[in-house]
This record gives C-alpha cells, sequence and structure tokens, in this order.
C-alpha cells in the first residue's frame, strides 16, 4: 500500500468559458500537497489553493473511490464540477474511510520535504501576531466594529479561507470538535460574544497552505497587515 495524501485544489484562473464555474481537482501526493503544485503551476496561471487534504495509508485506493462517486461531475481527468454539498460529502466520506485531516498541518509537511519551517509574524492594528492569532485579532475587531450573526460572519469569512474547518464556529459546535477527537481545532477559551448573545470562537488551525487567503480577505475589508520583517 501506498501512504499519501488525497488533496481538492482549486485555481480562481481556471473556469468553465460558458458557465464561469470553478473545478476542483481532486488527487492524490506522496508528499506534501504544497509540493504537487509545483508540478500544477508549471501547466497553469494563476495560484494554486488546498480545500482540505487527508492522510491515508492507502491514497491511491481512497482516489479511486471519491473518483467514483464523482464520476458524472467529472469534467476533465482528475477536475470536477463539484458544490458545496458535494465537498462536504467528500470529506465526510474521508473521515468515515479513516482519512487524517492535514490541512492545518501545511508548516509541518513542508518542514518534512524541505527541512524549513514558515515562522512568519504579522503586524495588525501595531501588534505583532503568529498566524492563528493574527485571525483571532481581525476577527475580534471586525465583530467589535460591526453588528453581525454568526451566519453572515460564515457568508463573509467564507470556509474556503480556512479550508477544513472555516473561520469561525459555534462554541458548542466546537466544543463538541474538542471532546470527539481530542484536539482543540478552535480558540475555546477565548470566544467572542456577539450582540445577539451567541458565543462563536475563530479556528486556530493555521499554516503557509492558507494564511494568505485570509489575509487577502482581511484587506479586502479594509484593514492593513504586514508582515514583520
Amino acid at each position: 500500500m501506498d501512504s499519501g495524501l488525497l488533496y481538492v485544489v482549486y485555481n480562481e484562473w481556471i473556469r468553465d468559458p460558458e458557465t464561469n464555474e470553478m473545478p476542483y481537482k481532486i488527487g492524490i501526493t506522496k508528499n506534501s500537497v504544497e509540493d504537487r503544485y509545483y508540478g500544477l503551476g508549471l501547466k497553469m496561471p494563476g495560484e494554486f489553493n488546498t480545500l482540505f487534504a487527508y492522510k491515508f495509508s492507502d491514497c491511491k485506493s481512497i482516489e479511486q473511490i471519491v473518483h467514483g462517486m464523482l464520476n458524472q461531475l467529472c469534467v476533465n481527468g482528475e477536475w470536477f464540477n463539484v458544490n458545496e454539498a458535494a465537498l462536504d460529502s467528500i470529506q465526510e466520506s474521508c473521515k468515515l474511510m479513516g482519512g487524517e485531516l492535514v490541512t492545518e498541518n501545511f508548516e509541518n509537511e513542508i518542514e518534512t520535504v524541505t527541512g524549513s519551517k514558515d515562522s512568519t509574524h504579522y503586524n495588525f492594528n501595531e501588534k505583532e501576531y503568529p498566524k492563528n492569532r493574527l485571525v483571532l485579532a481581525v476577527v475580534k475587531e471586525y465583530v467589535k466594529n460591526n453588528d453581525f450573526s454568526l451566519k453572515d460572519l460564515q457568508n463573509i469569512f467564507y470556509k474556503k479561507l480556512q479550508g477544513g474547518f472555516g473561520v469561525v464556529e459555534e462554541l458548542s459546535n466546537a466544543v463538541n470538535i474538542y471532546k470527539t477527537t481530542g484536539y482543540k481545532r478552535h480558540f475555546i477559551d477565548d470566544p467572542i460574544k456577539l450582540n445577539d448573545s451567541q458565543e462563536i470562537v475563530v479556528c486556530s488551525q493555521w499554516g503557509i497552505g492558507n494564511i494568505n487567503r485570509f489575509i487577502n480577505k482581511a484587506k479586502e475589508l479594509g484593514y492593513s497587515i504586514e508582515i514583520e520583517k
């Protein structure tokens, strides 16, 4: 059996010319997803981003199963026109088949392959933050200055920005994830109370594979974020 990663990636530049729909590439790699980008980037424009990736002891068999599930949605080779519901179904199937979510472990993946680790810090509102604390600070600032529900925030900070868990979640759901898996995926000790009294939390799983997507979104919302030299 060949261990490796089943990944789902996308590229905003790659779209159906008639419908403008963006397909997703679903494939496997024995190294890191970021390493796989190099080969993809030689042939296509734009930037590739990972939606999520799961580690399996027999990734080739899992790929065949997932591709079989999506056979009617295939547009070309490993490219599929899948909607949000189908993407959620893929993730649920990966979990049921014993896959280990590795989207939040990009830094460890890259460290294994290249021998280097990214420890970049960022300056926001005259304070320095690591990646995950930067996201927490930005969301807190946004909530402080706006009156939004959790659903509103999830539409603004949409799931694809983070990849696997999304950016914000209801506190009770995040606590349940912790109790079920034994791993903290959110800042459950630092909840944010909305004006409707609902408590939400921010996902803590950020690395070089997804932080730039969030930073670009924060800049769209008018926030200034600089890399700390």
